[in-house]
C-alpha cells in the first residue's frame, strides 16, 4: 500500500435495513463497528477531501492534480511502531491531516503540479533555504503515469527520479530509505511512481531538490506533482515580484519632455493565485500611474506605463507590488524595484553632494566644498564655473574670499568635472547663515545655471581658564579653596555646564554656582561674548592623611550649552602641601593623688601630618613632684605613632597642679596637658601625757617601773595635727595576750587642736612576773597613721581568792562542815600555815593538811568541821602565815547558830593556847619550805 489509515474497531452508522451484521464486534440500534479496509477508506477518502478543498479554497489553487493530492497525504504519512517504512504493512505510514497542512516546529509546506517532463533526461529542480537545523525535511514526488502494457514486465512508462542535495553535498536518492529514513548511496528506483526523501535532523543551509525524467516511453509530456515540507520552506501562498531585469523604454536616452512607453514584468513566485494586485509606478518617488489585476500560480504579466520625464539627470523609477500588504505573500521583501534611466537636456548642472556646511571649530578661519560641474546633455560642450558674491543672513554682501581650484571646462556628454571651492572668512564669524553664490555657465550653448552654497555658522563656544598656581598647594587634611577665572570666548552669549572630576578619595565642589553649595556639577547662567566669570571651587582631601607633596590632577570639564554642546576639558594641579600635625593623648587616668604617690604616664603620640617629624620632648610638673624617667628624641614617621611611659612621684610636699607633656620639632610645638589633684594629709604629732595606776599619777610612761596585775593602767597622750586639713582617724589597740584593754580618741582634729587619746590596760595576773608585754596603740585613716608601742614590767603580786561551799546556819551543838576553794590569783609563788581563829563557844577543827604551797594559778580545798556550843551569830577567820603582802590572805565567814546552847567543859582559853602553838609550828615550816623553793628557782632580792 501507499499509505495506511485508521480501520480497526471504527463506528459507523447502521442502516435499519442492514440484515448481514454477524462480523460487528459491537452494535445498537444506530451504530456498528467494523474492522477493516471498508472502515480505512472514508478515513483516507475523507482526507483526500479535506486537502483537496484546502488547496483549491485556501491556497486559491485551482484544479490540482490527484497526484499533489496523493503526493500530501504521503508527506504528512507517520511510521506505525517501530520506524520501518516503506513496508508491505504501512506503506509510507498512517495519514496525518495535522502533518500534512499545519507541520509542528515552524516547518512550512511548498508544492507544485503544473511542472511537466516531456522528455529522457530533461530535469526541474527546487532551491530550499532551511534556516533552522535539526529539524526533519522530508520530500514527495509523485505522478499519474501513462497506463501500460499488460504484456511488459515492467508496468512503470515514465520513470521520474528524485535526488535531494544537502548544504554539504551529500545526495539522498528517493525510496532509498533503512530503518525508516533516508540514507545515502543505493540506486534509483524504476518501479513506483512515489518517491521520498526523509531526512530527520536536516542541516541549515541551501537544499536542492531535483526530479528528473530517467526514461520517457510514453507518448506524452508527463506531469507530475511534487510536497515539500521544511523550516524555512516557502508554504502555499502566492509571492507577486517584479522581474528585476525586466524594464525597457521605447527610448533609450530619452530627453526632458520626451513621451517615453515603459516597459517591465511581473511573475507570481508563488504556489497559488494572486488576486487583485497593485502595481504602482513612481518616479523619485513620486506617484504616476498604478495598475491591478489577477496572477496564477508560477504566470506572469507585462505591463505597460506611459512617463514624461520634466527633469534631466539620473531618474528613479520604482515599480511597487502590493504596497498596502493585501496579499498574504510568501516572500514580502521581493516587491520592489528600482531602475535608474538618464534624462538629457542641454546645460550645465552644479551640484554638491553636502552644499550646507557647518562651521564646526571657531578658530577655523576656511570652509571647503566639492562641487561638480555637470554637462547635461549628450553631447560635449565648454563650461565655466565662477563664484558670484557672499551673503550674509541679512543679505549683506561679505568682504570674504571664495577661491575655486579650476573653472574652465571642456565636457563630454553627461560628463562632470569636480571643483574644489574654498572660503577664507575671519575666525568665529557671527552665527546665521552665508550664501556663497555660484554660476555654471555652458558657453556653447550660453545656458547659465546659478548654485548656492551655504555656510552655517552656529554658536560657537570656546573658553580660557586661568588661575594663580602652577600647583594648586591642597591641605591633606582640611579643605582647600581657590578662585579661578573662566571666560567666555564664543562667538556670542553663551552659558556652560560645568563638572569637576575629581581623583580617587577627593572631592571637589563649586562654592556657590549651584543651588545647593558644594556641588560638583553647576551652571554658569549666560555669559556674555568676551565675559569673564570667577568661579570659586573646594578641594576636600580623602579622610586618610595624604603625603606631603603628591601630584593630583582635578579635571574641569565645560559643557557648551549649545547646540554643538562642546566638551572643553582643563586640568586642575594639585601638590599636597606639608602638613606638621601631632596629636599627644594621654592613656593613664589618674584623679586624686597622695603625697607619696608614683604615677606611671602613658602617652601616645600619633603623627597626624604628612611629614617625618624628630620630636623632643619634656615634661612640666607641680611643685613638690619629681620625674623618674629619662626622656628622649622620638623619630616619628608621617601616620606613625608610638607610646611613651613616664614615671613620677608625688613628693611629702606635692601640690595639685598640671602635668603637661610637650613635643616640639623645629619651632613646633604640640602638647598635652592634665590636671593633677593631689589630697592634703594630716600631719598628727602624738605626745605621752600622763600615766595612773590608782591614784598615783606619773608623768613618765614606765610610771613606777613595774606595773601590777588586774589593775587598770590609764595612759594618756595628747594629740596634734600641724596640716591645713581635718584629721578624723580612729584608734585601734594591739595587745599581746593576756593583756586586755581599750582606747578612746577624737573624732576629728584640726589645725591648732589638742586632742586626747587615752588607753586602759590590764595585765592579767597569768603572766609572770618581770615579764614584758607590750600593747600598740594607733590613730590611722586612710592616708596617715600614727602609732605608739608601750612595753611593760609585770610586778610580783601575790593575791588570793576565796569560794566558801556550805550553808551559813548551822544547828547548836552538832557539827557542820564548810568546804573553802583557796586560789592563788596573783603571778608568785604563794605558801604559809592555815590559821584558823574563832569567837567563844565556836570551835572549828581544820581537816586535812594545815598548810598550803600554791602556785599562780594553782586552787587547794580546806575542809572545815564547825561546832557553835551557843545560839546565836559567829565568825571565823581563815588566813595564811608567813607573807604579810599576799593580797585577801585573811578570809571572814560570818556563821549562824540555831537550837539550844551545850557545855562540853572544855574551855575556850585552852583551845585557843592549842591553836597558837599549832599556828607557830606550821608558819616556822612554811618559812623552811619557801626558803627551799626560793633556792631552787635561782630568785634572789
Amino acid at each position: 500500500p501507499d499509505i495506511l489509515a485508521p480501520g480497526g474497531y471504527v463506528r459507523s452508522c447502521r442502516a435499519q435495513e442492514a440484515t448481514d451484521t454477524g462480523g460487528a464486534t459491537w452494535s445498537n440500534n444506530w451504530y456498528l463497528e467494523y474492522t477493516g479496509t471498508s472502515m480505512a477508506t472514508p478515513n483516507a477518502a475523507g482526507t483526500a477531501a479535506l486537502i483537496r478543498e484546502y488547496i483549491t479554497e485556501v491556497a486559491q489553487r485551482p484544479e490540482p492534480q490527484g497526484a499533489l493530492v496523493k503526493a500530501l497525504m504521503i508527506l504528512g504519512a507517520q511510521d506505525v511502531g517501530s520506524r520501518d517504512i516503506p513496508n508491505m504493512n504501512e506503506g509510507w505510514g498512517r495519514i496525518d491531516l495535522k502533518s500534512t497542512l499545519a507541520p509542528n516546529n515552524g516547518r512550512g509546506i511548498w508544492v507544485d503540479d503544473r511542472s511537466v517532463l516531456s522528455s529522457t533526461g530533461n530535469s526541474k529542480s527546487y532551491s530550499f533555504n532551511i534556516t533552522t537545523p535539526n529539524q526533519p525535511f522530508k520530500a514527495v514526488v509523485a505522478w499519474s503515469d501513462e497506463r501500460g502494457s499488460r504484456f511488459s514486465n515492467t508496468q512503470l512508462v515514465n520513470n521520474l527520479n528524485l535526488l535531494v542535495t544537502t548544504p554539504s553535498g551529500i545526495e539522498y536518492k528517493g525510496n532509498e530509505f533503512s530503518q525508516g529514513r533516508s540514507i545515502q548511496g543505493g540506486s534509483f528506483d524504476s518501479l513506483n511512481n512515489v518517491e521520498v526523501v526523509l531526512i530527520d535532523s536536516a542541516e541549515a543551509g541551501l537544499w536542492t531538490v531535483k526530479v528528473t525524467d530517467a526514461a520517457h516511453s510514453g507518448s506524452r509530456a508527463q506531469p507530475f506533482a511534487i510536497a515539500v515540507s521544511g523550516v524555512g520552506v516557502n508554504d502555499l501562498r502566492p509571492d507577486p515580484s517584479p522581474i528585476q531585469s525586466s524594464l525597457k523604454t521605447d527610448i533609450s536616452i530619452p530627453q526632458v519632455g520626451d513621451d517615453v512607453l515603459v516597459e517591465m514584468k511581473v511573475s507570481n513566485l508563488g504556489n497559488v493565485k494572486a488576486e487583485n494586485v497593485e502595481v504602482i509606478f513612481q518616479e523619485e518617488g513620486l506617484f504616476i500611474e498604478s495598475q491591478s489585476f489577477d496572477l496564477g500560480p508560477g504566470g506572469s504579466k507585462i505591463l505597460f506605463w506611459d512617463w514624461q520625464p520634466q527633469t534631466a539627470g539620473g531618474r528613479t523609477l520604482t515599480f511597487l507590488v502590493d504596497s498596502s500588504d493585501i496579499v498574504d505573500e510568501i516572500n514580502e521583501g521581493n516587491n520592489r524595484m528600482d531602475v535608474v534611466v538618464n534624462v538629457t537636456t542641454p546645460g550645465v548642472r552644479i551640484e554638491s553632494a553636502n552644499p550646507i556646511q557647518s562651521l564646526g571649530d571657531i578658530q577655523s578661519t576656511t570652509s571647503n566644498w566639492q562641487i561638480v560641474l555637470t554637462n547635461t546633455a549628450l553631447l560635449s560642450t565648454n563650461a565655466s564655473v565662477s563664484s558670484v558674491e557672499v551673503l550674509n543672513s541679512a543679505g549683506e554682501a561679505q568682504p570674504w574670499y571664495v577661491g575655486l581650484d579650476n573653472t574652465d571646462f571642456n565636457l563630454q556628454g553627461q560628463e562632470g568635472a569636480l571643483v574644489n571651492v574654498t572660503l577664507v572668512h575671519p575666525s568665529g564669524p557671527s552665527p546665521g547663515l552665508y550664501s556663497i553664490k555660484l554660476m555654471g555657465y555652458d558657453e556653447d550653448n550660453s545656458v547659465s545655471s546659478p548654485y548656492t552654497l551655504t555656510l552655517d555658522v552656529p554658536v560657537l563656544s570656546e573658553t580660557r581658564v586661568e588661575f594663580d598656581y602652577t600647583f594648586i598647594p591642597a591641605h591633606p587634611s582640611s579643605n582647600t579653596s581657590i578662585d579661578i577665572r573662566l571666560f567666555n570666548l564664543g562667538n556670542s552669549d553663551i552659558g556652560y555646564d560645568v563638572f569637576l572630576e575629581s581623583p580617587p578619595g577627593w572631592y571637589a565642589g563649586f562654592d556657590d554656582l549651584s543651588s545647593q553649595g558644594g556641588a560638583n556639577s553647576a551652571s554658569t547662567g549666560l555669559m556674555l561674548k568676551d565675559g569673564q566669570m570667577d568661579i570659586g571651587i573646594t578641594f576636600i582631601p580623602p579622610q586618610v592623611m595624604t603625603l606631603a607633596d603628591s601630584e593630583f590632577t582635578v579635571v574641569l570639564k565645560v559643557f557648551s550649552q549649545t547646540e554643538e554642546y562642546r566638551m572643553m576639558e582643563y586640568f586642575l594641579p594639585l601638590k599636597v602641601a606639608e602638613i606638621a600635625d601631632v596629636t599627644v593623648d594621654l592613656e593613664s587616668s589618674f584623679t586624686n593623688v597622695n603625697p607619696g604617690t608614683t604615677i606611671s604616664l602613658q602617652y601616645t603620640v600619633e603623627n597626624l601630618g604628612n611629614v617625618d617629624l624628630s620630636l623632643t620632648p619634656e615634661l612640666q610638673l607641680p611643685v613638690g613632684w619629681s620625674k623618674n624617667s629619662e626622656l628622649n628624641q622620638i623619630d616619628l614617621a608621617w601616620t606613625e605613632s608610638e607610646n611613651i611611659l613616664i614615671s613620677i612621684s608625688a613628693n611629702s610636699d606635692a601640690r595639685s597642679g598640671v602635668i603637661k607633656l610637650i613635643m616640639s620639632d623645629e619651632g613646633q610645638s604640640w602638647s598635652h596637658s592634665k590636671q593633677v589633684n593631689v589630697t592634703q594629709i594630716a600631719l598628727p604629732v602624738m605626745t605621752f601625757a600622763s600615766l595612773e595606776i590608782g591614784p598615783e599619777t606619773y608623768s613618765t610612761l614606765n610610771g613606777p617601773g613595774q606595773q601590777p596585775t588586774g589593775v587598770p593602767i590609764n595612759y594618756t597622750w595628747l594629740i596634734e595635727n600641724m596640716a591645713d586639713t581635718t584629721w578624723t582617724p580612729s584608734v585601734t589597740l594591739q595587745t599581746n595576750p593576756n593583756l586586755l584593754g581599750e582606747c578612746s580618741g577624737p573624732e576629728s582634729v584640726s589645725k591648732g587642736d589638742i586632742k586626747v587619746v587615752k588607753c586602759t590596760v590590764i595585765i592579767s595576773s597569768m603572766l609572770d612576773p618581770g615579764s614584758e608585754p607590750e600593747f600598740k596603740v594607733e590613730l590611722s585613716d586612710n592616708f596617715v597613721s600614727v602609732n605608739r608601742t608601750v612595753s611593760m614590767l609585770v610586778a610580783v603580786s601575790k593575791e588570793l581568792r576565796w569560794e566558801v561551799t556550805g550553808s551559813s546556819t548551822i544547828e547548836t551543838g552538832k557539827e557542820s562542815i564548810l568546804y573553802l576553794e583557796v586560789t592563788n590569783s596573783g603571778n608568785s609563788f604563794v605558801s604559809g600555815a592555815i590559821i584558823l581563829q574563832s569567837e567563844d563557844g565556836w570551835e572549828v577543827v581544820l581537816e586535812g593538811p594545815d598548810t598550803l604551797n600554791l602556785e599562780a594559778g594553782q586552787s587547794a580545798e580546806i575542809v572545815l568541821k564547825i561546832t557553835s556550843s551557843k545560839r546565836g551569830q559567829g565568825d571565823i577567820e581563815v588566813s595564811l602565815s608567813g607573807d604579810s603582802n599576799i593580797v585577801s590572805n585573811t578570809l571572814t565567814i560570818e556563821l549562824t547558830s540555831e537550837g539550844d546552847p551545850t557545855n562540853d567543859g572544855v574551855s575556850s582559853d585552852s583551845s585557843l593556847t592549842f591553836v597558837w602553838i599549832g599556828a607557830l609550828l606550821i608558819l616556822i615550816l612554811s618559812a623552811v619550805a619557801a626558803i627551799r623553793i626560793l633556792k631552787n628557782r635561782g630568785l634572789s632580792d
